[in-house]
């Protein structure tokens, strides 16, 4: 067992917040935290990737009403039209796919770990 880093009566209590648009930023800590602490508390790889999951689902979740919110004030605000969204798309894709590729980087490198078969030097 480990003991825990992060404050987790603060993780509870942001993530206790009311759900809504002002308050994604203090949820999305919470979730970031709650996944650092599940990491920190060393549990079992399939318990880990269970819980990972939900946190980060929570993380995407919120993260729809934030852009939901954006969305109902540009399309209030007469700015929405379908090249905006065509364009917005053009750019979510390309941000995604540049997070796509540090992951490689990120597997690449931990495909550089020695494993048990690796001999010493």
């Amino acid at each position: 067992m480990a003991d825990p880093v992060f404050d987790e009566a603060l993780i509870i209590q942001l993530l206790q917040m009311k759900v809504c648009t002002d308050n994604v930023g203090p949820i999305q800590q919470g979730a970031v935290f709650a996944l650092a602490n599940l990491y920190d508390r060393k549990v079992t790889r399939d318990e880990f990737i269970g819980m990972a999951a939900t946190i980060l689902n929570l993380y995407g979740q919120s993260a729809k009403i934030w852009l939901l919110k954006s969305i109902e004030v540009n399309f209030q605000d007469g700015e929405l039209d379908q090249d905006r969204i065509d364009m917005a798309r053009v750019g979510l894709e390309e941000l995604c796919r540049k997070h796509c590729e540090h992951a490689i980087e990120i597997v690449k490198r931990l495909q550089e770990c020695p494993t048990t078969r690796d001999k010493v030097h």
